[in-house]
């Protein structure tokens, strides 16, 4: 009666989901039977949403809360209880009856305000089974889609991991010397030089060449002296 007293309907979810928690820890502690569905998840797929994700999983997972809770405004309920009760995790089989109870009430409370026709009780849970068969197929394919997405942001995840680490600074290697211009005619000369040995040689080929021109210029001139006589 607490718990339906509460005029925040999502405020009124977060609550009997604590309330469950609490009941769960207690049920083996007290081996109350009564409270042995709070410690036993519901069957698959009920109340299964969507985690909270990063990047583009999370604008899927936004999304999908989205037209979750179109889904249920369109079957009478409140939408934004309704993305609570599916982003809490699995819930309990209690809990998840609990969810149930409280959907139905809320249901035929909303039908009455608006003047909708009266419906019998099979025609209601039929009404809210389709609308949570709805609903799961949502979230199974925006899970999909955000796993699709979440592989796709992995590297764009390493790489800004390694960012930091390349951008880290650290100790600067020194650049090597500038080698000195090389002069391209040294080459040249040095390989028009002749050798050490080669240079003696024509220096003595000019000697005996001297020599010989200084022995011929002394014998023409006693030749010229000769004849004067």
């Amino acid at each position: 009666a607490r718990i339906e007293a509460m005029r925040d309907p999502v405020e009124q979810v977060k609550f009997q989901r604590q309330a469950a928690m609490m009941k769960a820890e207690a049920a083996p502690v007290l081996g109350d039977a009564g409270l042995m569905n709070f410690a036993k998840l519901a069957e698959p797929g009920r109340y299964a949403g969507l985690a909270p994700g990063e990047g583009r999983a999370e604008a899927v997972r936004a999304e999908a809360d989205r037209r979750a809770s179109a889904i249920a405004e369109r079957a009478g309920l409140n939408g934004a209880a309704m993305v609570e009760r599916y982003s809490g995790g699995a819930p309990s089989r209690a809990l998840a009856e609990s969810y149930a109870k409280t959907e139905a009430k809320e249901r035929e409370a909303r039908r009455a305000t608006t003047g909708a026709p009266e419906e019998t009780a099979a025609q209601r849970d039929a009404a809210l089974t389709a609308m949570h068969r709805e609903i799961g197929a949502v979230y199974r394919a925006a899970r999909e889609l955000a796993q699709q997405e979440a592989r796709r942001d992995e590297p764009h995840a390493a790489e800004r991991t390694r960012a930091p680490e390349k951008a880290r600074p650290g100790r600067a290697t020194p650049a090597p010397s500038p080698s000195p211009p090389r002069d391209a005619g040294a080459g040249q000369r040095a390989a028009s030089r002749p050798a050490p040995r080669d240079d003696a040689d024509d220096q003595t080929r000019r000697e005996q060449e001297r020599a010989r021109r200084l022995a011929a210029r002394k014998a023409r001139g006693r030749d010229g002296g000769g004849h004067g006589l």
